[in-house]
Parts: C-alpha cells; structure tokens; sequence
C-alpha cells in the first residue's frame, strides 16, 4: 500500500527520487541516472534491511527539510549533517517531526531511506529522476513523499549504525583508480593527467564533472563511441571531462580512461574546487 509519509518543506540544491538507476537503454540514448554514490545508497538501505535497489531521496550539497506525518523509520548515509540523526544511521521519528539536512563540509550526496522505499513511478524499469529528460517524478517544494508503507521493522530499538569498515571519510579521499584507453593516447597526456592535481569545476552537475587543471593538447579527430558513467574524455579545451550518470550515452572526444567502478563513489563526492588525484589501474 501506498501512501505519504512525508512533505518536502525544503528541497535546497538538489531532492530526487534515486535508485540503482536504468539498465539496458543507453543504445537507445537513455542516460542511466541512479544514485551518484552508490555506496552510500547502498548503506541507506542496508541499514534498514531494504532491497538494494528501494527507492531513496537524494540530496545535493543538504539543505533539506522534510516534515513527517507518520511514524517511521529513517537512515542517512553520505555527505551531509543532520542533527537528530548521525550519518551512517538509522532512528525512529514520529508523525510532526521535522528533519532537517544541513550542508555538507565535504562531500556532496547524501541518502535518506524508509523501511520499503520511497514510491514513485517507475520507467524504463527505475524511477530515478533524470531531469534534462524529465524521466522520474520530480519533487518541489511543499510536494508529498509516498512511501510502500511498511510495518515498525525493529520493535523496541532505538538506533541502529552502520560499523566503522563501512564509513567513509570525504574529507581524505583516496586517488581515484583509472584504466587508461580505450584510444591510444600519447604517453606525455597520460603522465600529465596521473602525475598533476585537478580541481572540480564548479561547472559540474549529475551530467559530468569538469576538471580544471593542466591543459592537455590532444586533439585527434575520432569517431563517436558509446561512453559510460566514469569515462574521463578530454574536449578541445584540454580541460578533461568526466561524464556520470544523467551524461550522454555516446561520445566524440578521446576518451583518456576509465574510472574504476569501485572508486566512482568516491570520486563524484569531490565538492567544487576540491582537489582529485588520478592513478593508473593496470588493464585487466
């Protein structure tokens, strides 16, 4: 049974439905949206023992506030801050309690999750939000937030959390694991792309993230081909580009690498203007 559970008072920078995205239709040109870091999505609903693809809420950068009209369960996970909720937990609230998601000092996504998911349409197979194509349920400001109401999963509990082996720290990230190609590219490009620090461009959405740095000068003329969230693509600019989930599903700039998919989390949680690290992951 569906019904609301809560009413978005704040939706800040960014609120969406997000789930593990759309799988099957990029040949079709339909981006894959989903959650940016899956890991964090991940744990949202692990802490409550959901599906590992229920529906959860997004948020970007925080400044969120939903007001509850039923009691429930809610898990954070991510970036941002709440005050009657740590990250990497779970609680209860209850009907009228407000709660809100502050900034995050480092990192950008966070997770809120519900025992079952959120509800929204599905299509092409997910309900994520992708806006350029206004595919998913949008949310606006005072919008009402469904959820597949579930029954109290934890009777008697007041928390639960997340153990410390799965928390991650978006203030240190590690450098981020990339398999060069799949276009030959010069050594001297390669060298300068894993040995410089780049910055995020604060010209950096869910469709790509724009690297400022070095300027690389390579410019091949190359035959479009299919690209995937993590793949690093350098324009005529010299300035690399990483396209993510609501990106193109095909390219025609040279593509310097792949990110490797574990470290995809950590690198879309690199705020504006926070330093990234590349190094070069062996071919499998």
């Amino acid at each position: 049974m569906t019904k609301p559970i809560a009413i978005a008072k704040t939706t800040g920078v960014g609120l969406s439905y997000q789930d593990l995205g759309r799988h099957g239709w990029t040949q079709y040109g339909v981006a894959p949206a989903g959650a940016m870091d899956k890991h964090a999505f991940s744990i949202a609903n692990k802490l409550l023992d959901n599906h590992p693809n229920d529906l959860c809420l997004e948020m970007t950068l925080g400044c969120v506030s939903l007001h509850f009209l039923a009691d429930t369960w809610i898990s954070l996970s991510g970036a941002a801050r709440c005050d009657q909720l740590p990250r990497w937990s779970a609680r209860r609230v209850k009907a009228g309690d407000q709660v809100i998601i502050h900034p995050a000092k480092f990192g950008i996504w966070s997770y809120l999750a519900i025992p079952g998911g959120f509800s929204a349409p599905s299509q092409f197979g997910s309900a994520s939000r992708h806006e350029r194509s206004a595919l998913g349920q949008a949310i606006f400001q005072n919008s009402e937030i469904n959820w597949n109401a579930k029954s109290d999963p934890y009777p008697g509990i007041a928390a639960r959390y997340m153990h410390s082996s799965e928390i991650r720290d978006y203030s240190t990230p590690p450098a981020i694991r990339v398999f060069p190609g799949p276009h030959e590219i010069p050594q001297a490009i390669l060298d300068q792309l894993f040995s410089d620090t780049w910055s995020v461009s604060p010209q950096s959405d869910r469709t790509g993230f724009r690297l400022d740095g070095t300027t690389l000068d390579f410019k091949p003329s190359i035959r479009s081909l299919p690209v995937l969230p993590g793949t690093i693509q350098l324009p005529p600019s010299g300035q690399p580009i990483v396209t993510l989930n609501d990106g193109p599903t095909c390219g025609g700039y040279p593509i310097l690498g792949i990110i490797h998919p574990e470290d995809l989390s950590y690198f879309v949680q690199h705020a504006p203007e926070a330093s990234v690290h590349f190094t070069q992951c062996p071919n499998p």
